[in-house]
């Protein structure tokens, strides 16, 4: 398996032609493997408990990794909190616990952080790139997998999520897969990379620094529903409620399931 992994990686990457994964397609039934975690013990790659399951596969020094973790962590784990999905990410033992933990903290991960050993897993999908991610029912069928892009991947993995819970209907699910060409721009990449960093300068507690960042990306794309309501979060800090309330407002009209922009207003509305 290893041997006919290593190879097919070496032709595909040299002719760019890839699926996320080259061993399962949509359809087909995944092993459910035993893996350790990041924390102790096992865990199932997948679970018979819930609709969906949702499986990351990760690179701590990548920085395309690092984004999706951090996009991960602030937008799409809480959105989901209650509902019928669960979300684990998949990492190489090539690193050591010490990257990994230091990944993990760094990202705010809350999910399960399961250990390959010795890429099995990877090697049984047929992983080439990172990341990757693939989206199983119940019953460990694959339903959905894809590679990163740096448009809109969170947003079509949440919709994916979502389309299987019944609460977006295939119209819906089609429409941010394939969105309006004219709505995919240069400036929407720009503004997301200024907010991914200033999500990141924020966790460091460089509250000025992440504000100037995420006024960056307003200022490439003012159309992006999460950069309203971190600058909502930021305003909060500055103890700035008036304007952080207007913030998480614009955000909520841009997309009304921002979760940011609908925990912000919860407060804005308790006072």
């Amino acid at each position: 398996m290893k041997m006919r992994w290593f190879i097919l990686t070496l032709i595909l990457c040299s002719t760019g032609l890839t699926d996320a994964f080259s061993y399962l397609k949509p359809g087909d039934r995944s092993e459910n493997f035993s893996l350790p975690t990041s924390v102790g013990g096992t865990a199932p790659l997948l679970s018979d408990s819930v609709k969906v399951n949702v499986v990351f596969f990760l690179r701590p020094n990548q920085v395309h990794s690092k984004d999706v973790a951090a996009a991960l962590a602030t937008t799409l784990e809480p959105g989901l909190a209650g509902k019928n999905v669960r979300i684990v990410a998949v990492i190489s033992d090539r690193y050591s616990p010490q990257d990994i933990n230091s990944f993990v903290k760094e990202s705010g991960l809350k999910m399960p952080i399961l250990i390959d050993h010795q890429d099995n897993v990877v090697g049984y999908f047929g992983v080439i790139l990172h990341p990757e991610v693939g989206v199983f029912d119940s019953n460990g069928i694959l339903l959905d997998y894809r590679h990163f892009a740096s448009v809109n991947f969170i947003d079509v993995v949440r919709a994916q999520i979502r389309y299987r819970l019944g609460e977006i209907s295939k119209d819906e699910l089609d429409a941010v897969i394939n969105p309006v060409q004219d709505e995919v721009n240069e400036n929407r990449v720009k503004a997301e990379r200024r907010l991914n960093l200033a999500r990141t300068l924020l966790k460091r507690n460089m509250v000025e620094r992440a504000a100037e960042e995420v006024g960056k990306a307003l200022a490439y794309d003012n159309t992006l529903a999460a950069a309203h309501s971190f600058f909502g979060k930021i305003l909060v800090i500055r103890e700035d409620r008036t304007n952080a309330c207007a913030e998480f407002a614009i955000a909520i009209r841009l997309d009304p399931a921002d979760f940011d922009g609908l925990e912000g207003m919860k407060e804005c509305q308790k006072n």
